[in-house]
């Protein structure tokens, strides 16, 4: 008898079983042949669509069926797709959900198979798509959405490095290796490495590899008596040179940095810093990193809140899109257009809110599960459309798919601060002012929370941010706007009176009448709050 690889004599429909013996014929035959690129499907033998109905069936067997050997334990079926539940609770649907794949992919013989402990596919008798070097799409998983963030959290993972197809050396994006230090943080150290990884993808085409890459994140936890110190280094692979630095001590048990939103800061932080780096440390002749340099100086002029400087912002994002086609960078044009408007109460076009919604189709379509689109994409249908519903939507979507987003966090308090909890979202915005640190967009989050807090009613509060919004930004309108009121409201005349004469130096037009009648003009959060009635008859008008 003689072994030979099948790949030497045939592939069918792009799937290429792994092994024929020849001799009197006999075959290993494929029974169910599995499709991750595009959208999900699974076939029997003679070509019958057996995919599941549901998106939980669908579920547990994508990841069965990317598992080593193909085995899953329940324990980990059950943490993955049914992670809001009970044990009992997730124990029961996942025994529910292995009925419906039984009967669906029953006519494919012993295919799945399972025993107290674990579930699992024969691998001699499946085959998958995801070792295609040309699969039809490049899109994994295309519109599989099983409602769970860990389900999200283990997808993005396989679009990043998808476990059986090697990363060409040639393939676009900047390389992270992700590691923590076994002799002290172990496994903590690497699951914050990875959380740092995963935020830097959001913000820069990049991967996560599990070997030399272009730049290695390193994070180690180190116990020092009741306190635990969690340090991070970001360096450039090739030469050393040093990206990023920086710890954090805290007292109580050292899981604790593993709890949801605990790592916001110290993420926010290095991402910035790191991305910021990139374009100097790796040189412009990679197209993500080129786009990587447009984004940055995009920002700082966006920062501005100069008409002109505006206008070269959304420039510079087209250009970064031009260069890499990363939706994140389509999330941010529409978010200029929307500060261009709102900002300096441009007047809108016929075609320019089509514009906007054609950009932020495009975005969501581009980055579905990049937190930083989704919340841009969250504040611009909040600010410019006044769609609070969808708004709240996506940014309850942003921070499923990263807890430690801290602008995601952001654009859920200021969406949610027009419900019916207001104060939830007050302390939620709080929370994010806290964890800011620097930043050179501050005065914009500064401007957000001035919004909550005015929802919330903590007028004192709302003063302070507006404050030092406006004086981070001589162009910046939107925190004067508040001013005017909120100075008025606490019977500080003096001080409305200079914000509206510096409001006059930046909207000629500026004027009394339009700022307290006009529905149009741009205070929709002091007209519901009551504020523009109150500083109207204060000012007898």
């Amino acid at each position: 008898m003689i072994l030979l690889d099948f790949d030497d004599l045939f592939t069918i429909g792009g799937f290429t079983p792994s092994t024929c013996i020849l001799g009197p014929v006999l075959m290993t035959e494929t029974l169910l042949r599995i499709r991750f690129y595009g959208p999900f499907r699974a076939f029997d033998a003679a070509g019958n669509d057996v995919t599941p109905k549901s998106r939980k069936g669908q579920g547990v067997l994508a990841v069965l069926a990317t598992g080593e050997d193909m085995l899953r334990t329940r324990r980990w079926l059950q943490d993955t797709l049914w992670s809001d539940r009970t044990p009992q609770q997730a124990g029961g649907s996942l025994r529910q959900t292995l009925t419906e794949l039984r009967k669906v992919i029953g006519p494919c013989g012993d295919v799945l198979q399972a025993d107290r402990n674990a579930i699992w596919l024969n691998p001699e008798l499946v085959e998958t798509d995801l070792d295609d070097p040309e699969p039809q799409s490049q899109t994994f998983l295309e519109g599989l959405d099983v409602r769970d963030p860990k389900f999200d959290e283990w997808r993005r993972a396989q679009c990043r490095t998808p476990m059986h197809m090697p990363l060409p050396s040639g393939q676009p994006g900047v390389r992270f290796r992700c590691v923590g230090d076994g002799s002290n943080g172990g496994v903590i150290g690497s699951i914050v490495a990875d959380q740092l990884g995963h935020s830097l993808e959001e913000q820069v085409s990049s991967w996560v590899v599990d070997r030399q890459g272009d730049v290695e994140v390193k994070c180690d936890l180190a116990e020092l008596g009741p306190s635990n110190v969690l340090t991070v280094r970001v360096t450039h692979e090739h030469t050393g040179t040093l990206l990023y630095s920086g710890f954090r001590e805290y007292q109580g048990n050292a899981s604790q940095a593993l709890v949801a939103g605990f790592l916001a800061e110290l993420v926010h932080e290095t991402v910035g810093r790191v991305v910021a780096k990139l374009p100097r440390v790796l040189g412009l002749d990679r197209p993500e990193v080129v786009a990587a340099g447009f984004a940055n100086i995009a920002l700082n002029r966006l920062g501005t809140f100069e008409t002109e400087k505006l206008n070269e912002a959304d420039a510079l994002f087209e250009r970064a899109y031009a260069a890499d086609g990363n939706g994140l960078y389509l999330a941010w044009r529409a978010f200029v257009r929307m500060a261009q408007v709102v900002d300096h109460n441009k007047e809108i076009a016929p075609d320019f809110l089509e514009e906007v919604e054609a950009l932020l189709t495009k975005a969501l379509e581009a980055a579905p599960y990049n937190s930083v689109a989704l919340s841009l994409v969250s504040l611009t249908r909040n600010m410019l459309f006044d769609d609070h519903g969808t708004s709240i939507e996506l940014a309850e979507m942003a921070t499923r798919v990263n807890t430690n987003g801290l602008l995601a966090k952001q654009s859920l308090a200021v969406a949610a601060s027009t419900d019916d909890d207001p104060q939830s979202a007050y302390h939620a915005s709080r929370l994010c002012q806290a964890a800011l640190g620097a930043d050179g967009l501050r005065h914009l989050w500064d401007l957000y929370h001035a919004l909550v807090c005015i929802r919330a009613g903590h007028l004192s509060e709302a003063t302070q941010s507006a404050k030092r919004a406006s004086r981070a930004s001589p162009f910046f309108a939107a925190p004067r706007r508040q001013l005017v009121s909120l100075y008025l409201a606490a019977g500080d005349e003096e001080n409305a009176k200079q914000t509206m004469e510096e409001l006059k130096k930046l909207e000629p037009s500026f004027s009394l009448d339009e700022y307290f009648h006009d529905k149009d003009y741009p205070v929709l959060t002091l007209r519901k709050a009551g504020l523009l009635q109150r500083a109207a008859q204060i000012l007898g008008q």
